[in-house]
Formats: structure tokens, C-alpha cells, sequence
């Protein structure tokens, strides 16, 4: 039998909303099985612009868990061999957008 669960990255309060995003595509809640591995990506308006990953509001950094990576303004964050206890909220922010 075959485990299912869902990963989501973190919203925020509209209170919190940037009237102009720093994303100009911001990346899609995902499905996979345990075991898998999930590719998140973002785009941004330029090259530039530092780009940090969160977890639960905690900043990741790149390890065997998880990948990140910046080609251009196409950032990526990739999630290895997903278990159970990765089924959180997960962010990007760039500047004030997230």
C-alpha cells in the first residue's frame, strides 16, 4: 500500500501582502508518495534577487535532504527521499514577497 500526503508551502496574511511581488511564478502545492522526491520552483522578476527556502519559518540549507539551486531567476528548492515528517509548510521569500 502506497502512502500519500500532501506538501504545501506556507501562506501568509494578507496584512503581510507587498503591493509588487518579487515572484513572477511562485511554486505549486504538491502531492508524493514516501520515498519521492519534490521539486519546488519559483521565478523571479531578475537574476539577482536572494532567495531563501524556509521550513516550518526556518530557514533550509542545502544538505542531503534538500537541494537548492538558482539558474537565472529560476529558483528551486528540491526535497530527497520524502518521508512523513516532511508533510509541513515550506516558504520562499525573496525581499518582502514570500
Amino acid at each position: 500500500m502506497w502512502r500519500f500526503w500532501k506538501c504545501i508551502y506556507l501562506t501568509y496574511p494578507a496584512s503581510l501582502t507587498p503591493a509588487v511581488s518579487a515572484f513572477t511564478k511562485k511554486p505549486k502545492s504538491q502531492t508524493a508518495e514516501i520515498g519521492a522526491t519534490v521539486i519546488f520552483e519559483a521565478e523571479t522578476e531578475k537574476p539577482d534577487v536572494k532567495v531563501r527556502w524556509q521550513r516550518d519559518s526556518k530557514d533550509i540549507a542545502s544538505s542531503y535532504k534538500y537541494t537548492i539551486s538558482a539558474e537565472g531567476n529560476i529558483h528551486s528548492l528540491t526535497i530527497n527521499n520524502i518521508v512523513q515528517e516532511d508533510a509541513v509548510g515550506y516558504a520562499v521569500i525573496a525581499g518582502v514577497s514570500k
